[in-house]
């Protein structure tokens, strides 16, 4: 098992784990909280986009946690305040949403009362959702400080940095970033990750994964060459088709089979 500085949390935060070779070190809050925001189902998968940003994160050095709202058990199913419990509890500085396009306008009343409640967060959006919209979002409701479009393992780590020294984002490609009373600004231009072998393996490995009763995502390509106007798939990875090699992935499937 790969060194590692994260906490997975399902469904209630407590504690970060950070793993350093066989030792276990107990901290009461991360840096950083990953909110996967999907409501319950019957159904549930692991977050493969969320579990992405963990691995990169525990590879940067950078304490981190996962909840789940999808695995979430208590309260009532999208109501504002047991969100908001669920949430802010133990938080890191910084909090990233990852959501569909679906549940924004959840997302968005829930963020208003995190700027009410506790505006010393910074807040990061992500995902298919945020991503498509994440302009004309900033301006009519800014909620959040920045929206993190396309690929964000390479890229994250260095917002979340940034963020908790309180330096400029302009250097940081990729961004929409909110400056508050409808003003938006988009950083430079996204450079894909091309050799997708480069990056961690999904952080399949520091969850359990007895919650969840759906089938385990598993990437073999980012990108789509058509342009269907019902798809944020185009929006969010592009055209342009980018694969990963056939012993990553024959990998990545005996660890997920031998978690």
């Amino acid at each position: 098992m790969r060194d590692c500085r994260l906490n997975i949390e399902h469904p209630t935060p407590n504690i970060e784990r950070r793993m350093e070779g066989e030792r276990m070190v107990h901290c009461s809050v991360p840096e950083v909280t990953l909110v996967h925001f999907q409501p319950p189902a019957s159904v549930v998968s692991p977050p493969l986009g969320c579990l992405c940003l963990l691995a990169a994160l525990a590879e940067s050095g950078i304490t981190a946690a996962l909840r789940d709202y999808q695995l979430h058990e208590h309260g009532s199913r999208l109501d504002i305040h047991d969100m908001l419990r669920f949430v802010l509890e133990d938080s890191g500085q910084v909090i990233g949403f990852s959501c569909m396009v679906h549940m924004l306008p959840h997302l968005v009343l829930l963020l208003r009362e995190i700027r009410r409640q506790a505006p010393e967060k910074k807040i990061v959006l992500g995902g298919p959702g945020p991503s498509s919209v994440a302009a004309p979002l900033l301006r009519r409701y800014a909620v959040a400080d920045a929206v993190l479009l396309g690929e964000g393992e390479r890229r994250f780590p260095l917002l979340v940095r940034a963020l908790r020294a309180g330096t400029d984002l302009s250097a940081i490609p990729g961004l929409v970033v909110s400056h508050g009373d409808g003003v938006v600004t988009t950083t430079g231009r996204i450079e894909r990750i091309l050799c997708l072998d480069e990056l961690p393996v999904p952080a399949y490995d520091m969850i359990d994964l007895s919650p969840y009763n759906g089938p385990i995502p598993l990437e073999l390509t980012r990108g789509c060459p058509f342009s269907c106007s019902f798809c944020e798939t185009n929006l969010f990875w592009g055209r342009e088709v980018h694969s990963f090699s056939t012993p990553r992935v024959t990998s990545i499937v005996e660890e997920v089979t031998t978690c």
